[in-house]
């Protein structure tokens, strides 16, 4: 009898097995359990040294892995202006032009399905610019709904200043984490801000009070030193000063050398053989040719303060002394 109790439970609870087992393996799965929450991701836009001296032109991480349905948000790490532009597909970023509202500011749509639609951010900076109608933003985020290489720019720096979102389908295994991105940001960024100081003592050693350079690019067009080389100078009247901005590598970097009441746009404004006081300005320096040293003769002593209209804001200020 005992035994045939014994075999009645054991067949009972053979039976309840299998249909715990079956409900285990054959009941819907829950959402969380088969999709992951989208990810938002972090890309830094620009770097810079503690005292805004040298800016860098990337985007760190420059190549990012996401999934269908993230987002990543873009945030401003440096004064030096960039933006986050979609091109169509094969088109190069064209000269910026600060008047041009598609160029400064904002798309309304904060999601892209494919390659090849247009996207931009605005201009992205720390700081206010007075030459920007549209203004400024320190942040910009896009959410991906398709998968695909979409590649952006900054529209200021053109093709030096590109990155590049890799979007898989959701789901898919990232091969990073955050953690990796953000260790590429801090190498990264001290790999830049040291080729630009490295660069800025180049520059120093061989400026003069006669000769003072405007600003330098170094040769992978990453660092930027944002000063005039030397900031202080001191000359007899009727002596040259040789604003020098030939240390660009092709970079269109826009600088001028102002003195005086600042115009009211980055034109050339007075008459740099004869100068006495008032107001003087370059204009925006070009990067190659005569027009990229901007030789100013002082007729009347004093001191002149001077600035770069772009990037006063960055320090990028002078002085030149004027003795009899």
């Amino acid at each position: 009898m005992k035994s045939h109790i014994f075999g009645r439970i054991q067949t009972i609870l053979a039976a309840l097995g299998a249909v715990l087992l079956g409900t285990f393996f054959l009941a819907p799965v829950s959402a969380g359990a088969a999709t992951q929450s989208p990810v938002t991701w972090h890309v830094h836009v620009g770097e810079q040294s503690p005292n805004g001296a040298i800016q860098g032109m990337q985007f760190l991480p420059g190549d990012i892995w996401v999934d269908v349905g993230d987002t990543v948000h873009w945030t401003a790490d440096s004064m030096e202006p960039h933006t986050v532009t979609f091109l169509p597909v094969g088109q190069l970023p064209p000269p910026f032009d600060p008047t041009d509202p598609t160029q400064t500011t904002p798309t309304a749509d904060h999601m892209i399905s494919a390659p090849g639609d247009f996207r931009n951010s605005g201009v992205l900076s720390t700081l206010q610019f007075a030459e920007l109608p549209s203004g400024t933003v320190t942040s910009y985020n896009l959410t991906f709904t398709g998968p695909g290489t979409y590649v952006y720019y900054c529209l200021l720096h053109g093709q030096v200043m590109k990155g590049t979102v890799h979007v898989a389908a959701a789901g898919t295994a990232y091969p990073h984490t955050q953690a990796f991105y953000d260790t590429q940001f801090n190498v990264g960024r001290g790999a830049t801000i040291g080729a630009g100081y490295r660069l800025y003592a180049r520059a120093m050693s061989t400026s003069s009070n006669h000769h003072v350079y405007v600003g330098a690019v170094d040769e992978a067009a990453m660092a930027m030193v944002m000063r005039f080389m030397r900031p202080t100078v001191t000359v007899r009247v009727g002596e040259t000063v040789d604003f020098d901005w030939s240390l660009n590598n092709g970079d269109p970097v826009p600088h001028t050398v102002t003195f005086g009441p600042e115009p009211p746009a980055p034109f050339p404004v007075g008459d740099p053989t004869n100068f006495t006081g008032g107001m003087l300005s370059s204009g925006v320096l070009p990067t190659a040719g005569p027009g990229a040293h901007f030789r100013v003769t002082f007729n009347k002593a004093g001191v002149f303060d001077y600035i770069c209209m772009f990037h006063d804001g960055m320090g990028m200020t002078g002085k030149v002394i004027v003795t009899p």
